[in-house]
């Protein structure tokens, strides 16, 4: 009897709820529409369109760079298999980790100087821009690189 009268009274409130957000929710409203010719002058336009060519030269390394990187653990576990003595692992690791990370280092450096001239230029022609970090996977490691998204002006 007991769980009968549970199960009615869940039920209840499901039912109750489901009906109850349904008058809350407004059908007919109408999106939000900007007239950004108005608003965006050629100059703001010229800055999103070169942050947005930033962005792909940026992709467009990351992914060299992770092709590179795939190749480089690709050898290391080939030449880790045929290698004997632990010593010999202990000096391929630190060969591959070294080369592997300086690939990376430079990647970001790369990246931090196409974003930190696009910040400037975005700046002096008043347009905001953030830089957005995201985590790239590096064959067997990953980094955080910046790309950049204009989010005003």
């Amino acid at each position: 009897m007991f769980k009968k009268g549970l199960i009615v009274a869940l039920l209840s409130v499901l039912m109750a709820m489901g009906m109850g957000m349904n008058v809350l929710a407004e059908i007919n409203v109408p999106p939000v529409e900007y007239d950004t010719s108005k608003e965006m002058t050629p100059e703001i336009a010229a800055i999103i369109e070169s942050i947005e060519k930033a962005n792909v030269k940026i992709y467009t390394e990351i992914e060299k760079v992770q092709v590179e990187t795939n190749e480089m653990y690709k050898n290391y576990l080939e030449e880790l298999k045929i290698t004997q003595g632990e010593a010999q692992k202990a000096a391929l690791w630190e060969k591959y980790d070294s080369k592997i990370t300086e690939k990376i280092k430079s990647l970001d450096m790369k990246t931090q100087s196409i974003t930190k001239k696009e910040v400037e230029k975005a700046g002096i022609a008043g347009v905001t821009v953030e830089v957005v970090w995201i985590t790239v996977k590096f064959a067997d490691r990953e980094a955080k690189i910046d790309p950049m998204v204009g989010v005003g002006w």
